[in-house]
């Protein structure tokens, strides 16, 4: 689970750009709405409509997600579901 608050100002439209580690699965809430359930992979290029908040708070919550050591890539213990590249708020 990641969660990230965002400082939005009134913007009304949100874009992210991110790169999926594996068959991760992955649930986007966007200010407690869930905003999409799927592949990680599906979810790389997500967007979505906001509120007038002030900031935006975005959860995901991975399921099947994986180590490279249990995959048997590395000695990297740490579980990965997915990398943000980018994240963009607009009017």
């Amino acid at each position: 689970r990641a969660r990230v608050v965002v400082p939005t100002n009134g913007g009304r439209h949100i874009r992210l750009f991110a790169e999926a580690y594996r068959k991760a699965r992955v649930k986007i809430l966007v200010n407690g709405r869930q905003a999409f359930a799927g592949s990680a992979r599906d979810a790389r290029r997500f967007e979505t409509d906001l509120d007038s908040r002030a900031e935006t708070e975005i959860v995901f919550e991975f399921d099947e997600a994986y180590s490279p050591r249990e995959l048997g890539e590395s000695d990297d213990r740490r579980v990965l579901g997915m990398f943000l590249r980018w994240m963009e708020v607009t009017p």
